[in-house]
């Protein structure tokens, strides 16, 4: 599946959404009035970003094609760190949102990546497998996100919203070998230890267009519950491993996953306003991504090695404190 025309989708939808919240609505009861809310906080992330190959190949140099085992190799990426944000909401009235939000990485992932390779080599015929941890030297992230939201009912003290956004995240690590253990049937297991070269660079970047539902509970005039799930039919990632030390000129592997694609976010927060301007939020985010493509093997002096089914699944939690200002 191609999402060539996300954003346009989006803004279609967007516009539908802006429509109807223009419609008297029975149980929403709308005030005019634009009012805008401006939080900043810290978030602390666990969880991982982990792609595995394997699967229908195309051998180019050789011309071969068929169907290995799938995963012959799987790659774990770190997400342990620390990011700092700021989230804006626009009221429109007390039944229309627009939310936008801006995270960064304030620190670097303490765990390390960790490779795994399944009988991809053989020595005297025997099948080796690999598995080496690699310290996270260099890591950038940053995460975008818009949303729009509108309140469809008001039973009591609860109210019921439905909405559609879309976020992009983007991660770029750079790592150096730790050690590197091959076993080997008969022979047994040999290690070797790294040094600090940069021995791989991963990117990928997620793009995730989402349908949300949510609900919030008033308990008393300055605390609510929020609650929301989102649903993403429509997501995909572009990624790109480097394996820097590998002879003619390292391993470049490009993937583009938008097959079998979707996303689960889900958080739960809450809010307490101190005075009419000045308000906390404590709460947890959970986001589960799964994406499946293709990726292309080149040497880093341009020559094709083939192209091999890739998969991606990443598991994020988060858990944010955040102080804002009501205007």
């Amino acid at each position: 599946m191609q999402h060539r025309n996300t954003f346009t989708k989006l803004a279609f939808t967007l516009g539908a959404f802006l429509a109807a919240a223009t419609s008297q609505n029975a149980d929403a009861s709308p005030q005019s009035g634009i009012t805008l809310d401006i939080a900043a906080g810290a978030e602390r992330w666990s969880g991982d970003t982990t792609y595995q190959i394997g699967g229908k190949f195309a051998d180019a140099m050789t011309g071969e094609s068929g169907t290995l085992h799938f995963p012959i190799s799987e790659l774990e990426w770190p997400l342990d760190v620390w990011m700092a944000g700021i989230d804006l909401g626009l009221h429109l009235g007390n039944s229309f949102t627009i939310n936008g939000a801006l995270k960064k990485n304030v620190s670097d992932p303490d765990d390390p990546m960790k490779d795994s390779d399944w009988a991809i080599a053989y020595i005297d015929g025997l099948p080796v497998d690999v598995y080496s941890e690699s310290d996270i030297t260099s890591f950038d992230a940053a995460i975008y996100d818009i949303n729009a939201e509108w309140t469809i009912a008001r039973p009591g003290i609860t109210a019921i919203s439905i909405g559609v956004g879309h976020m992009k995240q983007e991660f770029e690590y750079e790592a150096s070998l730790n050690f590197q253990e091959a076993y080997i049937p008969v022979y047994g297991t040999y290690r070797i230890t790294g040094d600090d070269r940069t021995a791989i660079t991963y990117d990928i970047t997620y793009k995730m267009t989402y349908f949300l539902v949510g609900f919030d509970v008033q308990f008393g005039p300055a605390t609510k519950m929020e609650t929301q799930f989102a649903y993403s039919p429509l997501t995909d990632a572009e990624d790109e491993d480097h394996h820097l030390l590998r002879e003619n000129g390292g391993k470049i592997s490009k993937g583009e996953m938008d097959d079998n694609d979707k996303a689960y976010m889900l958080e739960v927060s809450f809010r307490h306003d101190f005075t009419p301007m000045l308000f906390v939020e404590a709460g947890a985010h959970f986001t589960k991504i799964e994406v499946e493509g293709i990726q292309a093997q080149v040497y880093g002096i341009g020559e094709p090695i083939g192209i091999i089914e890739e998969k991606t699944e990443s598991n994020q939690l988060s858990e944010f404190l955040r102080i804002g200002i009501a205007l």
